[in-house]
C-alpha cells in the first residue's frame, strides 16, 4: 500500500485542534470563573469578549481547514481515503484530477473525484511529495497540476 498523504497528517489532524481546544478552552474558562479583585484585566468584559470571539474564530478556522484533512492510500487500482475514524475505499477511476497547492513548508492537495462520496467530491489532504510523483508515473491518464 502506498501512502499519498503525509505523516504530518495525523499531527495536524488530531494532535493540533485538541492541544489547542483543550488548552484555550481551559483558559477561557479560567477568565470566567478567577475571581475580578485578583486578576483585573483577565475578567474585564472586553477582554472576556475579544477572548471568547477570537476563540470562536480560530475554532471556526481549524474546521473548516485543518480539521477536513484526510489520510490517502493507494493499492491495486483503489484508493482508500480515511478521517482516522472512517475508511472508505473508490476505484482510482472515480478520480477526476488532483490539484497541489504548494504552501512552502508543506504541499496541500486536493482529489476531485467524478462521483461524490462519503468525503464528498473534493479530499484535501497533505500531499507526500515522492509518493505523488510516483503515482503520476503510475497513473498518467490522472491529471496532476502543481
Amino acid at each position: 500500500m502506498q501512502r499519498l498523504s503525509s505523516n504530518l497528517t495525523l499531527f495536524f489532524k488530531i494532535f493540533l485542534p485538541v492541544s489547542w481546544v483543550s488548552f484555550f478552552g481551559f483558559f477561557g474558562l479560567v477568565i470566567f470563573l478567577i475571581d475580578p479583585t485578583d486578576e483585573p484585566f483577565l475578567t474585564s468584559n472586553m477582554f472576556r469578549m475579544t477572548y471568547v470571539c477570537c476563540f470562536a474564530v480560530f475554532l471556526t478556522l481549524i474546521y473548516f481547514t485543518i480539521f477536513q484533512l484526510k489520510r490517502v492510500e493507494t493499492s491495486d487500482g483503489f484508493i482508500y481515503t480515511t478521517n482516522y475514524f472512517k475508511t472508505v475505499r473508490f476505484s482510482i477511476d472515480n478520480i477526476k484530477k488532483i490539484s497541489v497547492m504548494n504552501l512552502g513548508i508543506t504541499r496541500i492537495a486536493r482529489m476531485h473525484l467524478h462521483k461524490k462520496g462519503l468525503f464528498g467530491s473534493k479530499i484535501p489532504f497533505m500531499a507526500k511529495r515522492s509518493s505523488l510523483q510516483s503515482f503520476k508515473n503510475s497513473y498518467p491518464n490522472i491529471q496532476i497540476g502543481d
